[in-house]
C-alpha cells in the first residue's frame, strides 16, 4: 500500500487525496497517457489564467486545454448517456 487516503469525494465531486507513508515503495512522478506511454512530472506550481494545461484520465483518456478560471466549481451528472 501506497499509503492511507486522507480525504475523497464521489458522487457529488471526483477526486482523492492519498497521504504517501510507506517509504518502502518508490513512488514515480509520472502521469499514464493511456497509449503505452507515460510523462515524467517535473515541476508544479499554481495555476494562472491563460495557462495551457493537459490531463489524464482513466475513462476520457488525455485532453489539452487553457485555463479559464480560479476558485469555481463544476457540478455535473455521474450518468452516463448511452453512445
Amino acid at each position: 500500500m501506497l499509503g492511507s487516503t486522507a480525504g475523497s469525494s464521489f458522487p457529488g465531486n471526483d477526486y482523492a487525496i492519498v497521504r504517501y507513508t510507506n517509504t518502502g515503495i518508490t513512488a514515480s512522478g509520472v502521469v499514464d497517457l493511456y497509449n503505452g506511454s507515460s510523462q515524467d512530472i517535473t515541476t508544479s506550481g499554481n495555476a494562472y489564467v491563460g495557462e495551457s494545461v493537459r490531463r489524464s484520465g482513466s475513462t476520457s483518456g488525455v485532453h489539452s486545454g487553457t485555463v479559464q478560471a480560479l476558485n469555481v466549481t463544476v457540478r455535473y451528472s455521474e450518468e452516463r448517456s448511452p453512445a
